[in-house]
C-alpha cells in the first residue's frame, strides 16, 4: 500500500466515527485504526493491503477484523467497494463532492482514473431535470487497457465480470444481418 497523505477533500459533515456509532457500532481501538488508516489511503487498497499497512505502523488488528470493518465502513458510506479483474474487493475512500470515474483492465486489473468534466456537467444536467440532489457519483467502464489491445488478444476473451457490470459491452457487436 502506497504511503498514506491526507486527501483534501472533507468527508461528509457528520464525523465517520459518528456515522458508524449511528449504525450501531462500538468504536474499539482496532475499528479506529482500520478507520484512520482507510480514511488517509489516497490510493486503492485491498483488506490485504490495509492489514499489512497497519502491522508496518506496528498496530495489532485481526485480518478479520479488518475485513468485516470495512464492508461495515462501505455499508455506511465512507468508503467505496471496487471489484476488480484480481476477483477480489479495493476500496478507497467516499469524499463529499467527490465524481470518480475509472476505466478498469477486465484482463490485467489496470484501474486508470480519470476526470470527466463534460461528464460532471452532464450528470448535473440530468440531476437538474429530475430534481434530484446527488451527493456522490462513481463511474467505472471495463475494457482492455493499452497494453492489453496492444498484446493483439480481443476484448471476447476478457472476463466480464456479472456483479454489477453490463454482459452486453463484453459480447462481441453483432452485425446487420444477426438481427434480422
Amino acid at each position: 500500500m502506497a504511503e498514506s497523505k491526507p486527501n483534501p477533500l472533507p468527508l461528509a459533515s457528520q464525523s465517520p466515527a459518528r456515522r458508524l456509532r449511528d449504525a450501531g457500532l462500538r468504536m474499539t481501538s482496532q475499528r479506529k485504526a482500520v478507520l484512520e488508516a482507510a480514511l488517509e489511503a489516497t490510493d486503492h487498497f485491498s483488506a490485504e493491503d490495509l492489514w499489512y499497512d497497519l502491522r508496518r505502523r506496528g498496530r495489532t488488528v485481526s485480518r478479520a477484523t479488518v475485513y468485516r470493518f470495512l464492508t461495515h465502513m462501505t455499508d455506511a458510506g465512507l468508503l467505496r467497494e471496487l471489484r476488480l479483474a484480481e476477483g477480489h474487493a479495493h476500496y478507497e475512500p467516499v469524499r463529499s463532492g467527490d465524481c470518480h470515474y475509472h476505466l478498469v483492465c477486465l484482463r490485467c486489473g489496470r484501474v486508470i482514473e480519470f476526470e470527466g468534466p463534460g461528464l460532471e456537467s452532464a450528470l448535473a444536467q440530468a440531476c437538474a431535470e429530475h430534481g434530484f440532489e446527488a451527493s456522490r457519483c462513481a463511474l467505472e467502464v471495463g475494457g482492455l487497457c493499452a497494453e492489453c489491445v496492444a498484446e493483439g488478444s480481443g476484448q471476447e476473451d476478457a472476463a466480464c465480470p456479472s456483479d454489477g457490470w453490463s454482459e452486453a459491452p463484453c459480447a462481441p457487436a453483432s452485425s446487420e444481418e444477426d438481427s434480422v
